[in-house]
């Protein structure tokens, strides 16, 4: 038996077995319960894909609200760099009259996911949860879905996409034949991009890849650094 077929025999028993109450002990090992999201207040639209991570497909989704500790962090900024709206002491977003919630981005695993792939999923949240700066994506929480499935990490939701997509976007417009933008707004962008890369580098972190693909953009225009690439010095 070739080693593609044994690695493909493997992860199928892998996927279609009972989790162990010790791997799942291990995977969970490093996110303490206070980042924990409650599956009845997550809905995941699998409908509306975002993309495709290494780990698995990002959907958009909600929550109905939102207790972890980036409830104190997460806020709205709009193109200028203010404040317009934060959830410090507004933590539920829905109530039983059929509000749409918080529009949030869920990280997904692959279903043949190995175990190796699962501590690296886990180690990922730990990484992003230390990190508090308005102008980099912000990990919300995790969601434990049940011992015999795969969790999802919960990601602040960027409307508009890669900045990358979304400046193609602009040159296609027939107003903006040339791509231009308005020059404040991409002083702002610098100015944000440059916060946020200051504050990684006082963490003493780096950022292996900082591209326009890897900025994303939300619905007030503001940039923020997406972090899967990041690692310490």
């Amino acid at each position: 038996m070739s080693v593609n077929k044994l690695n493909h025999t493997y992860r199928k028993r892998l996927q279609n077995r009972p989790w162990r109450d010790e791997e799942w002990e291990l995977a969970n090992a490093g996110i303490s319960n206070e980042w924990i999201i409650p599956m009845n207040d997550l809905i995941i639209d699998t409908d509306t894909p975002l993309g495709r991570g290494s780990f698995g497909m990002v959907y958009k989704g909600c929550i109905l609200r939102l207790s972890t500790p980036a409830s104190q962090q997460l806020s709205v900024i709009d193109s200028n760099g203010i404040v317009r709206e934060s959830t410090t002491n507004s933590k539920c977003f829905a109530s039983g009259g059929g509000s749409t919630g918080l529009e949030v981005a869920v990280k997904t695993l692959f279903p043949a996911s190995t175990m190796d792939d699962i501590r690296e999923f886990y180690n990922e949240a730990s990484f992003m949860k230390q990190l508090n700066c308005k102008y980099i994506v912000q990990f919300l929480g995790i969601a434990l879905r049940q011992p015999s499935t795969h969790p999802v990490i919960i990601m602040e939701y960027m409307a508009f996409g890669d900045l990358a997509t979304y400046l193609r976007q602009q040159m296609s417009k027939d107003d903006c034949p040339q791509g231009s933008i308005d020059i404040q707004l991409a002083i702002n962008w610098a100015i944000q991009l440059a916060t946020g890369m200051n504050y990684l580098t006082e963490l003493h972190i780096i950022h292996r890849d900082l591209a326009a693909r890897n900025c994303l953009v939300n619905s007030m225009l503001t940039v923020k650094i997406a972090g899967m690439l990041l690692q310490r010095k």
